[in-house]
């Protein structure tokens, strides 16, 4: 029987940098259980008011009808799961809440489940460092910062929601990575929520 999958380089995979083709918004699960049935993840409908503003590698939550918004980073948001947006209807531009590939919604993964991500929707404050936490910008929603409160104050566990950690630095502005010539945050995705504030 002859095989039914292309045979891959699994390191040329892992290396988002040779690739040269880059999408306006992405979001690159480096490692982690993509491609199987194992693969933690959510689908739900796009809530948006504007649904062009949900991108792939946005941050979101939950609304109360179930679908997806923007992670406003702040308020009764801050003790909400958060979710990062993947592609459901190619890169490019918004997720549409209909006509792709998933019926009427769109996949997330569930920032509680440790994958090694990257994302273009990301705002840095400063200099990014190696384990610096990671949480959503309030001033920009759906974006990934270190930015604790829009003045360049550190994310602080217990104050500020965390959505992850940076795990590779370099290349790019405030010492994120440039991947194919598009700045993205490299980082481990967890979850620790914290009181309405």
């Amino acid at each position: 029987m002859a095989d039914q999958f292309q045979n891959q380089d699994p390191e040329a995979i892992k290396n988002w940098e040779t690739w040269e083709d880059m999408y306006e918004h992405a979001l690159n699960q480096v490692q982690g259980t993509f491609g199987s049935e194992y693969q933690i993840d959510m689908v739900a409908p796009n809530g948006e008011a504007t649904p062009a503003e949900l991108v792939a590698g946005s941050v979101a939550i939950l609304n109360s009808d179930g679908e997806f918004i923007l992670d406003p980073g702040d308020g009764t948001a801050n003790a909400k799961p958060s979710f990062f947006v993947r592609p459901a209807g190619g890169y490019a531009g918004g997720v549409a809440p209909t006509g792709n590939a998933y019926g009427d919604g769109i996949l997330a993964l569930p920032a509680s489940v440790g994958y090694k991500l990257q994302s273009t929707e990301v705002v840095i404050a400063g200099t990014l460092e190696y384990g610096e936490l990671l949480t959503v910008a309030d001033e920009n929603p759906g974006k990934i910062t270190n930015d604790a409160n829009g003045s360049g104050a550190a994310v602080v566990p217990g104050t500020d929601k965390i959505i992850g950690y940076a795990v590779s630095v370099g290349g790019g502005t405030g010492g994120i990575n440039k991947v194919a010539d598009k700045e993205m945050v490299t980082f481990i995705s967890m979850l620790q929520l914290v009181a309405n504030v």
